[in-house]
């Protein structure tokens, strides 16, 4: 995990040595490729002919050989047991951590990933999540890795055609923002469990990484970028958040609109106020000074927040979060769509 800043510069300048060359052979025809495994829902969904022989590894793929099923089954039960704090960690902790990283909000925004369609997006990445991390998510039955195929894919289509256009001074979604995305979603969100007061064992931490370390080998990511256990995770993202993090634009408009997003979803008086609080209680005040997250009245209207918030998370399980994912998708499939990029605003950036 000591890696250079020479090496992570030459990581940002890779993308996916396999998925990538795929999507570009395909040209435009990668459109109608994703109409196709749009329909498709689980591990055991049969792939349409039309799909390409040499994608369908890549659409719904397996297990690395190294991977332990049942540290895998572990930390799904684990997760099982904490999805409210895990999903309250995704939306006030991993997500706007992610913003702060100057050049992924920028492919973010040109990517149009989180504009317009907010409920669907925002949605679509707790789907995601929430496949990843169900019991038995990646056997028959599962949607974990499908899930996994399809974010993989998007990412793939989302690097050809930006580095087609040209203008790129590095690869987008690359392999050090791909690593810090993966700390994002695995230590971040342990830390926030332990600071909404959920007791993790050191043995359930280190499978939860472990979880996300599989996951991420299955998203293209090269192996020395995997943490190895959560020091190893920790340091690596830390080491990410010093090189990447930065006041931007596309950081603020990004956690304004997530933040619009939440507070619209708690419509009821005071409890507009519980994101803001959370964000700035779970990613600490300079981080939320540098996405202009507002202020919190007082100290104690914080405390009194998380304090509720802290008593929610053991009596809310993943029957809530999985109704309300589901009613926010409106009942239709997660088809993790390859975004039409923003020419106009690309142009301008």
């Amino acid at each position: 995990m000591r890696l250079s800043d020479q090496a992570l510069d030459a990581a940002r300048r890779r993308g996916d040595a396999v998925a990538d060359p795929l999507i570009a052979s395909l040209g435009s025809d990668v459109w109608a490729i994703n109409a196709l495994v749009g329909p498709m829902t689980d591990n055991d969904s049969p792939c349409p002919s039309a799909v390409p022989r040499e994608l369908r590894a890549l659409l719904i793929p397996a297990l690395p050989a190294w991977a332990d099923v049942h540290r895998l089954r572990r930390a799904q039960e684990f997760a099982r047991r904490n999805l409210f704090g895990i999903t309250v960690g995704l939306f006030c902790a991993s997500l706007p951590l992610s913003y702060t990283a100057r050049s992924g909000a920028r492919i973010l925004r040109l990517a149009g990933r989180m504009s317009g369609d907010i409920d669907r997006r925002i949605h679509e990445t707790a789907r995601f999540v929430l496949d990843v991390l169900a019991p038995n998510g990646f056997d028959a039955g599962g949607a974990g890795r499908i899930a996994i195929g399809k974010v993989r894919l998007v990412h793939a289509a989302v690097r050809v055609a930006l580095l087609a256009r040209g203008g790129e001074a590095e690869t987008p979604i690359n392999q050090e923002d791909q690593a810090g995305t993966l700390g994002l979603f695995s230590v971040v969100v342990l830390k926030a469990l332990v600071r909404l007061g959920v007791s993790v064992d050191p043995s359930e931490q280190e499978d939860f990484v472990y979880l996300w370390r599989v996951v991420g080998a299955m998203m293209g990511i090269e192996e020395a970028l995997l943490p190895e256990n959560f020091t190893h995770g920790d340091a690596l993202l830390s080491r990410i958040r010093r090189r990447q993090a930065a006041s931007s634009e596309d950081g603020r408009l990004l956690m304004g609109v997530l933040l619009e997003g939440m507070q619209r979803h708690l419509a009821l008086g005071r409890l507009r106020t519980a994101p803001p609080s959370l964000v700035r209680y779970l990613i600490g005040h300079e981080a939320a000074d540098v996405l202009g997250v507002p202020g919190v009245a007082s100290a104690s209207a914080q405390r009194r927040v998380v304090h509720a918030t802290s008593r929610l998370v053991p009596m809310l399980g993943a029957r809530l979060i999985h109704l309300l994912t589901t009613a926010k998708l409106e009942g239709l499939p997660v088809t993790f769509a390859m975004p039409t990029l923003d020419r106009e605003r690309s142009r301008r950036a």
